[in-house]
């Protein structure tokens, strides 16, 4: 078995004491068959995150929430779910965690300005579907989650945790907002289905879909193309401005879509603020010149937990 200290860019070093309680063989990456009991500890802390729980801090005092802060290490998560002390993180479950992340069932990825090193890879979240079905992390579920029966994660397995936390703050901003009747991945969970329904304040309808870079083109036009036939507004939240403004261009662009957007399509997406993109929906939706009947409202997930999320 290979020592997961042979990759720099592995978090964690193998030792003698994690060996015996982090003891399999790797015939096959990522087969849920040969992770240890110490890994699906790991990914129980993940899997929990993923579902919204929330973590008392190292300090015992901060609170951490997948709509209300950053995404801590994974030390802050395992150690909080499982009672751990530091010594035993450190020889037991540091070393477990280098082998997930070198097996590929986690990987780094940018989330609300903090790189983390355990985005759970989609075998990864396959596995928790399975394993959290049975309840044992039950009561630390937000009320809010519509799980369909059976299922242990919440919302499609296809959405990363960059996803997942775009649905939460963006829930969050909607209620800060005054909207009402707020439902998370609604209906039955068919493929058409947007993110969140709600209420307006003003009484109108409302619909939220997260498109984040796990989307391709396609994707990215079919929600356009829905929307634009729901009987609701929509509000669209982008990972980022860049593949916002990005996506406006291929809307208006693409002669099959209603989508007539003031200013667009840009010559240099990647250029233009969001403040500046919101003004052009506006004022596209309350002109009787455009028809933008796919989307009224515009932000980005790190926008939104700035304004309404962040405790810092």
């Amino acid at each position: 078995m290979a020592s997961s200290s042979a990759n720099n860019d592995i978090p964690g070093k193998a030792s003698s004491a994690s060996r015996r309680r982090h003891n399999f063989v790797r015939r096959n990456r990522r087969d849920p068959s040969q992770l240890s009991d110490v890994q699906i500890e790991i990914l129980e802390a993940v899997g929990c995150w993923y579902n919204g729980s929330r973590f008392r801090g190292l300090d015992g005092e901060n609170l951490y929430g997948i709509s209300q802060t950053s995404p801590p290490e994974i030390e802050t998560l395992v150690r909080a779910l499982h009672g751990v002390d530091a010594d035993e993180y450190e020889s037991v479950y540091a070393p477990a965690f280098g082998d997930l992340f070198a097996d590929g069932w986690v990987r780094s990825e940018h989330i609300l300005r903090e790189r983390i090193a355990w985005d759970p890879r989609r075998e990864a979240r396959e596995f928790l579907d399975d394993h959290l079905a049975d309840g044992p992390y039950d009561d630390l579920v937000r009320p809010w989650l519509n799980r369909d029966h059976g299922r242990g994660l919440a919302g499609d397995l296809t959405e990363t945790l960059m996803h997942r936390t775009g649905v939460e703050v963006a829930r969050r901003s909607l209620k800060e907002t005054g909207h009402t009747d707020i439902k998370v991945y609604p209906g039955d969970g068919g493929r058409g289905r947007c993110d969140i329904h709600s209420i307006h304040p003003d009484g109108t309808k409302w619909a939220t879909e997260i498109l984040t870079r796990h989307h391709d083109i396609d994707a990215y036009r079919d929600k356009y193309a829905f929307t634009s036939e729901q009987d609701r507004h929509t509000f669209y939240v982008f990972q980022a401005r860049d593949l916002a403004n990005y996506c406006l261009n291929w809307w208006t662009e693409d002669e099959e879509l209603r989508a007539e957007i003031v200013n667009f399509p840009l010559e240099n997406p990647e250029d233009r603020a969001m403040k500046h993109v919101k003004d052009y929906i506006r004022r596209s939706c309350d002109s009787d010149d455009y028809a933008t009947p796919g989307i009224q409202d515009i932000d980005t997930v790190t926008r939104l937990f700035d304004r309404y999320c962040s405790q810092n």
